[in-house]
């Protein structure tokens, strides 16, 4: 071999050497960048769920409240319906009593 033909070898080795060099850099910058991305996405998830969290609990809280509402507004309903068939049945009673007085008086 002669050393021209040598000498190129090397000159192409260097080229391809320097070649895979840029390429490497390059792969390097897209994998930080990925890892930014990564990072950022990881961090609005988490946002995210911590966001959804706090409905949960708000929700749940609004669930209780209604729940107790429910509660309170069904005692009230109970006693209401107690209080009109009560009034009834004491309407019934008085027109009994007022009809034995009608069919009591001489007349």
């Amino acid at each position: 071999m002669d050393a021209a033909d040598l000498r190129s070898r090397v000159v192409a080795v260097e080229h391809n050497f320097s070649a895979a060099l840029a390429r490497l850099a390059i792969v390097e910058q897209w994998r930080a960048q990925m890892d930014i991305l990564t990072a950022r996405r990881d961090e609005q998830f988490r946002n995210l769920t911590d966001r959804f969290d706090g409905l949960n609990i708000k929700i749940d809280g609004v669930r209780t409240e209604i729940s107790g509402d429910l509660v309170e507004l069904k005692g009230s309903l109970t006693w209401l319906s107690r209080l009109i068939i009560s009034a009834i049945i004491t309407c019934g009673i008085a027109g009994m009593i007022g009809l034995l007085f009608k069919l009591s008086q001489p007349g």
